[in-house]
This record gives C-alpha cells, sequence and structure tokens, in this order.
C-alpha cells in the first residue's frame, strides 16, 4: 500500500476528500478506509489485466467526485452555523418585508376595487418574500453539497441559456423573432440576474474540481467566464442585466486571481498570477470594447450628470436632484425646504425651465398636485432611492447608522467567508459574499448621486420577485458552505464511510 500511497492521482484525490472533512481527528482513519477500497479496487482491474496505473485511476473513477465524497463524509458531524449573522439577515428581510408591503398597501389599496381583489394583488406581488425565509433554510441545509454535485451540469446549462439568449437577440434585431415570442424572450431576459450572479460561485466550485485536470485547466473556467460574459446578458446597455454583468465580471475576475494567488492552478504563483490577470483583462477589455457606448454614457452619468441629463426621468437627472436634496438634508429630522423650493422641484423649474415633453407634447406640472416630499422624489423612489428617502426623512445622522449596519453585514459575509478552512468552501462562500457585496457597494453609490448602469437592488431590502429569491440563493449558499465548514463530532459515529462504501 505504500507504494500505492505514492501515486499523484491517488495522492490529489485523497487530498481533495480531506479537505472537505473539518473534523481532522477523523481524518486518518477516514483515508486508511478509503485507501483499502481503492486498493481492493485496483485490484480487481489489475486481474482483468489493467496495467497498474490505469486500474488505480478506474478504482477512482469508480469512486466518484472526491470532493463530493468529502463533502458526505463531513455530514456524519453536528455543524455549526453563524448564528448572529443569520439573525440579521433575517431581520434585514422582515424589515424589507414590511417595508415593501406596507408601501404597496398605501399605494395599490384602492377604494373601487374590492377588498378581495386587492387581497389577491398584495399577496402576488410579495409571496416571494414570504416564501424567502424558508427557502434561505432549505438552502443552507442543502445548498453547498447539491452545488458540488451539479456544479458542471449548472455551467453548462448557464451556457447553453446564453448562446440562445445571443441567437434570440440577433434574431430580434435583424426582425426575425415572431410576435409570440417576444414575451419568451422579455422573460428569459429576467433571468439574467439569477444567471450572472449565481455563475459565480458555481464557476468557482468548478474550477476547483478542474483545477489538477491538466497543465492549462484554469483557461477551462476562463473560456466559460468568457462566454457568459458576451453571450449572456447581451441585450442593450440600459437594461438592468447591463449592471450584473459588471458585477459577474468584477467578482469573478476577483476570484480567478485569488485562486492563482493560492496555487490552485499551478505552483507557480507569480507566473500563474500573470496568466490569469491578462487572460482576465482581455476579456474585459474585449467586452469593454463591444459596450464602449454604455460604459461611455455610465461613466458620465455617474460623475458627470448634468451632461446628459436630457430627459426628467432619467437617472443623470435623478441623480442631479438626489445631490441637490442630500445636501440640505438634516443632521436629524426631515429636510427642510419653503413651499417655493417644493414647488420647483415638482415641476422641474429648478433645473429645467418647468415644461417638459411627454408623448412629443409639452406639458407642466400643476403644482396643486403637491401633497409632500415624496412626490419630489424620483419615480420608484421607494425601490431605488430608499436610503437617500431615509435620510431626507429622519436626517444624516439615523442614515450612517443605516449605511453601518449595510457595511457591518457586508464585512460579516466576507469575514465568515475567510474562516472557512476547505479551499472550495471559501471560493464559493466568497464569491457569494462579493457579489452580494457589489450590489450595495452599487446601490449605495446610487442613493448618493453616483449611479453607474441601471440601478442596482439592495439585497434583502428591495422589492422584485427575480432579484429577492437570487440574493436568498447567495447568502444560503454561503452559510450553507459555513455551515459544512464548521464541524463537531457527534458521539456515537463510527461509520463514517458508509455512504462512500455503498458507491463503490
Amino acid at each position: 500500500m505504500a507504494d500505492y500511497k505514492k501515486n499523484d492521482d491517488v495522492r490529489q484525490f485523497m487530498k481533495d476528500v480531506q479537505d472537505q472533512i473539518q473534523y481532522k481527528p477523523i481524518v486518518p482513519e477516514l483515508c486508511d478506509e478509503l485507501y483499502q477500497h481503492i486498493e481492493d479496487r485496483q485490484e480487481e482491474y489489475m486481474d482483468q489485466g489493467m496495467n497498474q496505473k490505469n486500474a488505480a485511476r478506474a478504482a477512482l473513477q469508480d469512486l466518484g467526485d472526491p470532493s463530493e465524497i468529502g463533502i458526505r463524509l463531513n455530514q456524519i458531524h453536528r455543524v455549526e452555523k453563524p448564528g448572529f449573522l443569520l439573525l440579521s439577515i433575517l431581520a434585514l428581510m422582515v424589515a424589507g418585508g414590511i417595508y415593501q408591503i406596507t408601501y404597496h398597501i398605501q399605494s395599490y389599496w384602492y377604494v373601487e376595487d374590492s377588498a378581495v381583489t386587492q387581497l389577491i394583488y398584495l399577496i402576488k406581488e410579495n409571496i416571494h418574500i414570504v416564501m424567502g425565509i424558508p427557502l434561505l433554510f432549505a438552502v443552507i441545509y442543502l445548498g453547498y453539497p447539491w452545488l458540488v454535485k451539479h456544479s458542471r451540469s449548472l455551467l453548462k446549462g448557464f451556457v447553453v441559456y446564453s448562446v440562445i439568449i445571443f441567437l434570440l437577440n440577433m434574431s430580434n434585431m435583424v426582425g426575425f423573432t415572431p410576435d409570440y415570442l417576444h414575451l419568451f424572450l422579455w422573460n428569459a431576459y429576467m433571468l439574467e440576474l439569477p444567471i450572472l450572479m449565481l455563475s459565480v460561485p458555481i464557476l468557482m466550485i468548478f474550477s476547483y474540481k478542474v483545477r489538477n485536470k491538466w497543465r492549462y485547466s484554469f483557461l477551462i473556467p476562463i473560456a466559460i467566464y468568457a462566454v457568459i460574459a458576451f453571450f449572456g446578458a447581451h441585450r442593450s446597455g440600459g437594461f438592468v442585466g447591463f449592471i450584473y454583468e459588471v458585477i459577474f465580471l468584477i467578482a469573478s475576475f476577483l476570484m480567478f486571481l485569488l485562486m492563482a494567488y493560492k496555487r490552485f492552478f499551478s505552483e507557480n504563483r507569480k507566473r500563474n498570477v500573470i496568466a490569469v490577470a491578462l487572460l482576465c483583462i482581455a476579456v474585459l477589455s474585449i467586452w469593454g470594447y463591444y459596450k464602449r457606448g454604455s460604459l461611455e454614457y455610465y461613466y458620465k452619468q455617474c460623475f458627470y450628470p448634468d451632461t446628459v441629463a436630457n430627459d426628467h426621468l432619467s437617472d443623470a437627472y435623478n441623480s442631479l436632484l438626489i445631490k441637490d436634496l442630500l445636501s440640505r438634508a438634516n443632521l436629524i429630522g426631515e429636510v427642510e425646504l419653503s413651499e417655493q423650493e417644493m414647488v420647483s422641484y415638482f415641476d422641474y423649474s429648478w433645473y429645467y425651465d418647468g415644461i417638459i415633453k411627454v408623448d412629443n407634447r409639452e406639458w407642466r406640472r400643476d403644482p396643486a398636485e403637491l401633497s409632500g416630499l415624496e412626490d419630489i422624489l424620483p419615480q420608484h423612489y421607494h425601490n431605488n432611492y430608499m436610503i437617500a428617502y431615509f435620510i431626507l426623512s429622519y436626517g444624516w445622522l439615523p442614515g450612517i447608522f443605516l449605511f453601518l449596519i449595510l457595511s457591518g453585514i457586508c464585512y460579516w459575509l466576507i469575514s465568515i467567508s475567510l474562516q472557512i478552512r476547505n479551499p472550495m468552501g471559501q471560493l464559493t462562500a466568497l464569491s457569494a459574499a462579493l457579489c452580494i457585496t457589489l450590489q450595495v457597494v452599487l446601490y449605495i453609490m446610487g442613493n448618493l448621486g453616483y449611479q453607474f448602469g441601471y440601478f442596482c437592488v439592495l439585497p434583502y431590502l428591495s422589492e422584485g420577485k427575480v432579484n429577492h429569491i437570487t440574493n436568498i440563493l447567495l447568502t444560503g449558499i454561503l452559510i450553507s458552505a459555513y455551515r459544512y465548514d464548521k464541524v463537531i463530532k457527534e458521539p456515537g459515529e463510527h461509520d463514517a464511510v458508509f455512504w462512500k462504501a455503498e458507491r463503490v
């Protein structure tokens, strides 16, 4: 067995299994049993005429995915959950749910409609909030091992989806798309958010699993990275998918660099980092050239909004409005504006001449319709400008406290991820944390008047079924990876390789 243990394929297989088992005292016992099964299986293949090397490979193939085996072996131990972080996220979800439900009641509960009709509408619009909590716990308990097992199939599905959307979009642009497919195409575009966000942790799992398959194995995940970047979310820059493309590109780039720095692809750290960085920069450069028109516009919208604020409904104008209002906000309490100032914001005369065009007709807002602060804020302020609205309503000090809460959640997510000891679990959790953190950063920027791209959501608080479920999935994946890492041996557990023996 000693010679057998020197086999490179066997050593790598055992290392991948051991990485997933965090109760280290039991590792030698598990490894001895696995070695015995591998050796027995190898002898069977050698008796059939195989040479030693091919017999060893066939034995390992029979065992299956080493990471999946390690996770299942790890399940026999009691696991630890990040309780404080989980409670904080649940509190945010509940607060966001109450806020959104209250807004819908105040905005859409019309007298002319029956109470039953309005109740059905309320349930339909907010069912995802109610379902979010059980979904979160389901992903926490099942998400990480399921992703590890199905990462390859999921990536294949994502790539196929990306190519199909690309082809449908090309067909639509040249006028070949039938009318009955337009609705399908719109609904398919709405999948861009979960596809792009969930691709990052799944891509990291896949990258880790193929890292030692051959010398240039890092080319495979980077190629997938490029395919999803170019073909997924292939639509005009003004669409919501653009900003999630940016998040996908940045988060994946940073995670690839981390993998190279930690020598996952090769022992030569410097050469690996340079190679991965150059390839990812090439992908980003080509994507940037293709999207140069959108990037130029959004750069101006973010830093020079006055140069592109040609419409009172544009995000550039909203940025100018938010900056001006925040400059008037109090330290404590609602912003104080005179009646004349309120009217000037209401009819846009503070920036425009008070006359706006709708459907090529000139139109002026009637000051009689002005009833409060909400009437001078941007459209969809309750969702896109929650932080700015909070500051304008309660002052900068409560706003700073809200900033600290959001920053603390992001810090905890990243901190929890970095505490994970098994490499694949850490990569999975950290990539999910990055996707959530980048959304928070971009949302805060927009609420301070520096909006880049189409408006990003605020995880756990913003409305929208797709974005809410997506961020629940990301959070569940992160905590699930942590849960399967922090383990404590349960008393009375002895048959550690029962599942493995069934597989063999």
